[in-house]
């Protein structure tokens, strides 16, 4: 500290430890560390290119650590630094981080949130999809069906599907919605013999709705469905070309950049 006229002035130190965490297509949350005590707030600065000009983006109060930014472009990298200040200015900039936001629709289930880092997508096609066009698609993608192997997983993925226009109703009154990637093995006992999933992953983890599995005719394949409502609950559906659904989720392992549609 410093010594003047008597007066103890207070160093005012950067923040320290900037991160990002869930980032969207749209939105990310910054976090960093306080390490100041004379702070009256932080300021947000974002820049488009890693050696370009820095612009305001907005402040907090003091002791708030974290800042969401929203209005950001899909596919597009962006950098950001904090300063904390006072009335006589500002401290130094803490480090630089940057972060590619997700295309549309790509969603992040952050190790933060505690989450497993993989990216979930979401796609709909009205006219209908068979099980192999949908399981086709995502390996395209650079994905795969989504495996799903926890009751957190499972939460998060109906947070994304919670959407009317991903389901619909079949003919029967019933609420059927994306496919994911459960599979059953030839010859196993029925209905719920021998279930798991494309990837190889233990099915450790089931949601089924309250009559399901029920194998009726050849059903060896999983969509989420529930008899009354949207729901987070699975029914076992068939693979056969004449079986139709309009949605699937897609799991990537890692980031898939800006791969085509």
């Amino acid at each position: 500290m410093l010594l003047l006229d008597d007066e103890i002035i207070i160093p005012l130190t950067s923040p320290a430890n900037l991160t990002v965490s869930n980032p969207s297509s749209s939105t990310i949350t910054l976090n960093w560390t306080d390490t100041s005590k004379n702070e009256i707030g932080f300021r947000i600065y974002m820049a488009t290119s890693e050696f370009g000009t820095y612009s305001y983006v907005g402040s907090v109060g003091d002791n708030i650590t974290t800042y969401v930014i929203s209005g950001l472009t899909p596919s597009t990298t962006y950098w950001f630094k904090v300063t904390a200040y006072t009335t006589d200015g500002e401290s130094d900039f803490s480090n630089i981080v940057s972060v590619t936001t997700p295309r549309f629709g790509l969603i992040k289930w952050d190790s933060n949130t505690g989450g497993n880092d993989h990216y979930y997508e979401v796609f709909v096609d009205s006219s209908g999809k068979t099980w192999q066009e949908m399981y086709d698609h995502a390996i395209s993608q650079g994905g795969y069906l989504a495996t799903i192997t926890s009751y957190a997983e499972n939460e998060f993925i109906f947070s994304l599907i919670d959407d009317p226009s991903v389901w619909f109703i079949d003919r029967y009154g019933f609420y059927r919605g994306p496919t994911i990637g459960g599979i059953q093995a030839p010859g196993a006992v029925e209905p719920d013999g021998s279930w798991g999933w494309i990837t190889g992953e233990e099915f450790v983890f089931s949601s089924w709705a309250s009559i399901q599995p029920n194998n009726s005719g050849d059903q060896d394949r999983i969509e989420f469905w529930n008899e009354s409502s949207i729901a987070p609950t699975w029914q076992d559906v068939s693979a056969t070309p004449d079986e139709l659904g309009i949605s699937w989720v897609v799991e990537y392992s890692t980031f898939p950049g800006d791969q085509a549609n």
